[in-house]
């Protein structure tokens, strides 16, 4: 399932209830928004993909098996299971309508805004203070690119860069200190841009020059949007309910049961 795929099983129950809450909510706003259409992203004819940098993960059993092992396969279920069924028909809602629930691995100390990544104000997608800092560091990277890879990964050529310009360095950041603008050479790019390009963790970065390379080094994992998954497994840690997480990450929401046929 997705929340077995999205999120580790080792993390706390109350957390496994927050993700899944929000990946029912994502599936249903996503199949609501795009029904009655086939999205361009999904040539087949579906609402919904899983791959996970488009849509959400999902998991079969036998790939359960091999991500957790067959010994821990089934009190891994067994909770992943409990946190659905203990939360069956709850989503998300802002001004009455299903939110977009989007989610990251670890955002490094502060989740960021939505405008910030894709461009759009959404008020319920703001940034939120979170306990994962120590976690970031963890999945901190560090990536070295000569300057003829770095240009090729950017669509970058020898003309659009201007003759005195030099070196690579961040040139604007958003107000949780995520690189927003890099200075390649003199030509600016977004560093969303530049994430995918070198598929690098996250766009906290900082920028150096070591051995004639420049040296990308990221902290955190995601687009730093929602609710941080790793943020949320230290509130459940701490106490925290599932509906405490959500309401944290996603702000002024109501939590809410939908309707359906069960008995």
């Amino acid at each position: 399932g997705v929340a077995a795929a999205e999120m580790p099983a080792s993390f706390g129950l109350e957390a496994l209830k927050a993700q899944v809450v929000a990946a029912r909510t994502y599936t249903l706003r996503k199949i609501a928004k795009d029904a009655g259409r086939t999205a361009a992203e999904h040539p087949s004819g579906a609402q919904i993909c899983t791959d996970p940098s488009h849509c959400q993960a999902w998991n079969s059993r036998e790939q359960l098996v091999r991500k957790w092992g067959a010994g821990v396969y089934l009190p891994n279920i067994r909770k992943v299971i409990a946190a659905v069924e203990s939360t069956y028909g709850l989503v998300m809602t802002y001004n009455g309508q299903l939110i977009d629930a989007v989610y990251h691995s670890c955002c490094g100390g502060m989740t960021e805004d939505a405008a910030e990544v894709w461009g759009r104000s959404v008020p319920y997608l703001v940034p939120v203070g979170c306990g994962c800092g120590h976690r970031a560091l963890e999945l901190g990277e560090s990536r070295a690119v000569d300057s003829a890879h770095l240009l090729s990964a950017l669509g970058i050529g020898a003309r659009d860069v201007p003759a005195l310009a030099s070196g690579v360095r961040v040139a604007a950041r958003t107000g949780t200190d995520r690189a927003s603008i890099v200075s390649v050479y003199g030509v600016s790019i977004s560093a969303a841009q530049l994430r995918r390009a070198l598929a690098l963790k996250s766009t906290r970065i900082a920028v150096s020059s070591e051995a004639g390379k420049t040296v990308f080094r990221t902290t955190g994992y995601g687009h730093g949007v929602g609710m941080c998954q790793w943020g949320a497994a230290i509130m459940a840690e701490r106490g925290d309910t599932f509906d405490a997480i959500l309401q944290h990450y996603y702000t002024g929401i109501r939590i809410q049961r939908i309707a359906s046929g069960k008995k």
